[in-house]
């Protein structure tokens, strides 16, 4: 995403043009909206008056520093903004708190909350031109109309609408300050927005979408027999040796791996064509400062486990980085309610943080709650399919888009949405009379899951936490600890009772048989509180034996379990140095390094200047951090060894370069290949084809030596690994190569660390501190854009400040 001034440029400069050739569009008349009666003006489109009405750069002030008051509701509200920008917002009801919020973050973020609801909402052709369309039609099709959206708000809980409403009311008198002439906002544009987030946060689709990629390439190159096997090997229904972060793998009996039958007529060209469309839907949210995903992770330890007699939690969400950040920082204080952490930009609420009572954390499950369901086709009409003995009418919506042409004026688009009773349809295959909708079970609950975060916000002990916990339809981990030394771990969501006789991972048929026979909570079946262990640690790894899925038999936060694990009493710096250690690890060398060691050292013939790579494997501390030349010769073989144990069965499909997804899926599958006394299930295919695994691995060592010493000189010690940086401010926007003096500054060596960092220790007084790269603040003026930065690099973070007498005495 460019910085906020680019889009002031771009969308203010032709605003007269487009205001008179949309009046001219709209309503046959020459008029602008500015010169029409305000009973005439709701005929023009509200994305055509509001771009119109845009802010300049020069009409949005940087946000001012220290202490100051706004009137909002009738109500005094004092605001201080400390060091690094952070607003602490004192107000006198808990609703003046999220009058405040609205306001501090419409403040701090303008142009980034304007651009995001229209993102969300669908009408971003209508602001970027043609480039905005294939996005728009994406999310009309997955998401929900105005009036729907209408419907969530209507149907929240009166005191959480009223909440909702009461940050509207700030962000909207902030806004009229800055672009007086602008459409205030509405509730349904964010409930809209938060049908987008908390669908990327909570739902992956499970993974289907894997399976339907590894399917095709499979049954295209070795045909349906092999297609099969692929599946069940590299993508089983469970595995029952993942860890879990309930600690049940360790207690309760391991269930056996089930071999599900793949019909195999099953053809995945179609949902592939889905993967294909999710794809450009990612490059474009990523391009645009969008949410892409929700990674995440958290650990959390007792105070029988820590050195300070203290409960100790750490949580991380892992979004896409940008500048301005996805995350926000905020502190709300109003009688009965003390609340500070990170929320998503133009929603209320803190979604990671802290009270006076308990803090915590959240992570993506990963679970698969999400069906694609395969609808027959009437032969003569497409738009009926047939459900329960019965052809059903799809419900239909004309949903046209407003385009910005290159003249500046506003033309239709037409798009239509169909539904079935499953949910929207995504894909057609007319040739064989099939469409594909998709079905999530917590549809229409979006914008309530949401605001639970605000009873999570006001929770005072564990309890409370479990019933907020209870109330998100979507799927999470959540991880909470309190100030009497409890700490607790739930997976939250409402996931379907699946009927019986099919493989879940495919597509269901969408006939009536296998429909949904109902949901559950599963908060119901993952709830822990203060487990024996003492700790709880979750990268986005299984939650549990009862949630059987997809997950491997290692975990990327190997770190954190280790640290854990290993330390019987935790202490305050031990605790924070997780992230670095988590953060520099390589986690799959922790897996595949001893085995290329002992691969290595078990040849008696080894040349001396394999030896010297040998040396200098066992030598690397397994840390992924630029110029190691460890890094390079493990990742590169790593790469390497994939494609010679793959290529006899995937050919050129498989290759050194292929993307990061399919990389991790075939690493998966090497380490039961190539290791079978770790893996707890049997494998149906014979990858290996006589060879012998360690030959494979020695063989793949050599090609990728040579190609090194190839490429940096025959000195190993002096190769670097360069894993690339993150860019912030002035620097992301420029291309590679054209860095100018002051961008080192505004670069972080890239690495397995959140977007934002919280770790608190539950003592008496709360000890809490975090980190939001790069920085509070989106305008491009203020010193808060990018000056937690250094910070970050540094692994380092700044204190929250919590309590009142924190912060300097307010002058009023």
């Amino acid at each position: 995403m460019r910085l906020p001034e680019f889009r002031f440029r771009r969308l203010y400069a032709g605003g007269a043009l487009l205001l008179a050739g949309t009046a001219f569009y709209v309503c046959g008349c020459s008029q602008t909206a500015n010169d029409q009666p305000a009973d005439e003006r709701a005929v023009v489109p509200e994305s055509a008056y509001r771009l119109a009405h845009w802010p300049a750069k020069e009409d949005v002030p940087v946000p001012p520093e220290g202490w100051y008051t706004v009137e909002l509701g009738g109500e005094a509200i004092d605001i201080f903004r400390d060091e690094y920008g952070v607003p602490h917002v004192y107000a006198q009801t808990i609703e003046g708190a999220f009058r405040g919020q609205g306001y501090v973050q419409m403040e701090d973020r303008t142009v980034q909350i304007l651009e995001s609801l229209a993102e969300v909402r669908g009408i971003s052709a209508s602001y970027k031109g043609p480039d905005g369309i294939g996005h728009d039609k994406h999310i009309r099709t997955r998401g929900y109309t105005e009036e729907e959206c209408r419907q969530m708000v209507e149907g929240l809980r009166p005191d959480l609408r009223a909440y909702v409403e009461a940050f509207i009311e700030g962000t909207n008198a902030c806004l009229a300050k800055v672009a007086p002439g602008f459409a205030p906002i509405q509730a349904h544009e964010m409930a809209a927005g938060a049908a987008y987030h908390m669908a990327k946060a909570g739902d992956w689709g499970g993974e289907e979408m894997s399976v339907y990629q590894l399917a095709s390439m499979a049954k295209l190159f070795r045909g349906p027999e092999f297609m099969c096997q692929i599946i069940n090997d590299a993508i089983p229904q469970n595995v029952p040796c993942s860890p879990t972060t309930d600690h049940s793998h360790r207690h309760a009996p391991q269930a056996e791996a089930r071999s599900a039958p793949i019909p195999l007529d099953f053809d995945p060209n179609v949902m592939v064509a889905i993967l294909e469309d999710e794809a450009v839907e990612r490059r474009y949210a990523h391009e645009n400062g969008l949410m892409t995903t929700w990674g995440s992770f958290s650990w959390i330890v007792s105070p029988k486990r820590s050195a300070t007699g203290n409960a100790m939690l750490f949580g991380a969400p892992m979004v896409h980085f940008q500048t301005p950040s996805w995350c926000a920082m905020v502190h709300l204080n109003a009688p009965g309610f003390n609340v500070a952490g990170m929320a998503c930009h133009g929603a209320p609420g803190i979604l990671i943080g802290h009270n006076e009572r308990v803090a915590w954390a959240t992570t993506s499950s990963l679970l698969n709650a999400t069906d694609f369901f395969e609808e027959t086709l009437h032969p003569e009409d497409q738009y009926q399919y047939w459900h329960d003995g019965a052809w059903r009418a799809m419900e239909v919506i004309e949903w046209p888009i407003q385009v910005l042409g290159d003249d500046g004026v506003l033309r239709e688009e037409p798009h239509t949405v169909y539904r079935t009773l499953h949910g929207p349809v995504v894909q057609w295959d007319l040739a064989t009379h099939k469409a594909y909708t998709r079905a999530t079970p917590f549809r229409h609950l979006e914008l309530e899951s949401m605001m639970a975060f605000v009873d999570i916000n006001r929770a005072t002990n564990l309890e409370d936490i479990e019933n907020a916990v209870r109330q998100v339809a979507t799927t999470h981990n959540f991880f909470a600890a309190d100030v009497d030394g409890n700490i607790g771990y739930w997976v939250s969501g409402r996931f379907p009772i699946r009927a019986t006789g099919y493989d879940d991972r495919l597509p269901t048929p969408g006939t009536g048989e296998y429909d949904w026979r109902g949901f559950c909570n599963a908060t119901d079946e993952v709830a822990c509180i203060n487990p024996p262990e003492g700790w709880f640690a979750n990268w986005n790894n299984k939650p549990s034996v009862k949630t059987p899925g997809w997950f491997p038999e290692g975990t990327w936060g190997v770190k954190i379990f280790e640290a854990l694990e290993a330390n019987e009493e935790v202490d305050w710096e031990e605790f924070l140095a997780i992230i670095q250690a988590n953060g520099e690890n390589n986690f799959l060398a922790t897996y595949f390094k001893p085995f290329l060691v002992e691969t290595l050292r078990s040849r008696p013939d080894l040349s001396p200047e394999y030896r010297d790579a040998l040396e200098l494997l066992e030598q690397w501390p397994d840390k992924d951090v630029m110029g190691s030349a460890g890094a390079l010769l493990f990742n590169e073989w790593m790469a390497e060894v994939i494609v010679q144990l793959f290529a006899p069965d995937f050919g050129l499909l498989v290759s050194r370069d292929m993307g990061l997804d399919n990389l991790r899926l075939f690493a998966t599958l090497a380490f039961r290949v190539l290791m079978p006394e770790r893996r707890c299930y049997d494998l149906q295919g014979e990858y290996l084809h006589g060879r012998d695994p360690h030959e494979v691995a020695y063989q793949a060592f050599v090609l990728t030596y040579d190609r090194l010493v190839e490429e940096h000189g025959a000195d190993i010690r002096q190769w670097a690994y360069d894993r690339g940086v993150w860019k912030f401010g002035s620097a992301q926007d420029r291309p590679d190569g054209e860095e100018l003096p002051g961008d080192e500054a505004l670069t972080v060596p890239q690495r397995n660390v959140g977007t934002y960092w919280m770790a608190v220790e539950l003592g008496n007084p709360i000890k809490a501190f975090d980190v939001l790269a790069p920085g509070q603040c989106g305008h491009p003026d203020s010193p808060h854009l990018v000056d937690q930065v250094a910070l970050f690099r540094e692994f380092k973070m700044k204190p929250m400040r919590f309590y009142r007498e924190d912060l300097p005495p307010n002058p009023r």
